[in-house]
């Protein structure tokens, strides 16, 4: 009974301490371009999960070098106008649905992610309004498994996947869907093959 009472405390001090950590996200204005744009830095603070206490009005937000384990279906639910989203990928990545309801999203980078697999089911709920991907310095355990795993990007016009380590004939095979399309970047530089 008593480690019950114990464990149960100890669950929520470690949830208040996230949600505190959630709160202290640095929200600052930045000009892109030509637009003023609203970013909320949440990098490298602990956080097992998007924080929900961000201005609602976000176009940036910064999630990476955090503990994320899990992306749940209304995670983005508050934040309609996000354009630009970085975050580490995990192990074994799940995105639910509502990935795809961030409408606006047309950046989407992980950087310094480990990856089992990049299969045709590892982004299909992603937003199909991406025009950037960025797979920086990342390893795929197991490589790619499937040449249809960027197939939900129709508007994909740059693909950054420099200093990631993967073979040179699937990482073609990936790009054989858009042969016919216009991209504006393709970036391999310091992609790391096995002889």
């Amino acid at each position: 009974m008593l480690r019950n009472i114990i464990y149960t405390i100890l669950i929520s001090v470690i949830y208040c301490d996230e949600y505190l950590r959630s709160s202290d996200c640095d929200i600052k204005h930045v000009i892109k371009g030509t637009q003023k744009v609203k970013v909320a830095d949440c990098s490298d603070r602990g956080l097992t999960f998007i924080p929900q206490t961000l201005p609602g009005d976000i176009t940036v937000l910064d999630q990476r070098s955090n503990l994320l384990t899990r992306i749940e279906n209304n995670s983005f639910v508050n934040y309609k106008t996000l354009s630009f989203l970085a975050i580490d990928m995990m192990p074994r990545p799940h995105f639910g649905i509502g990935f795809s309801r961030i409408s606006n999203l047309k950046e989407l980078h992980f950087e310094s992610c480990y990856l089992v697999i990049l299969s045709n089911k590892t982004l299909q709920t992603c937003s199909t309004s991406i025009e950037e991907l960025t797979l920086r310095n990342c390893r795929l355990h197991f490589g790619i498994k499937e040449e249809f795993a960027l197939l939900p990007f129709p508007r994909l016009r740059n693909i950054d996947f420099s200093g990631t380590f993967m073979h040179l004939k699937p990482v073609l095979q990936l790009l054989w869907p858009f042969s016919n399309v216009n991209i504006t970047t393709i970036n391999f530089g310091q992609l790391m093959t096995s002889v």
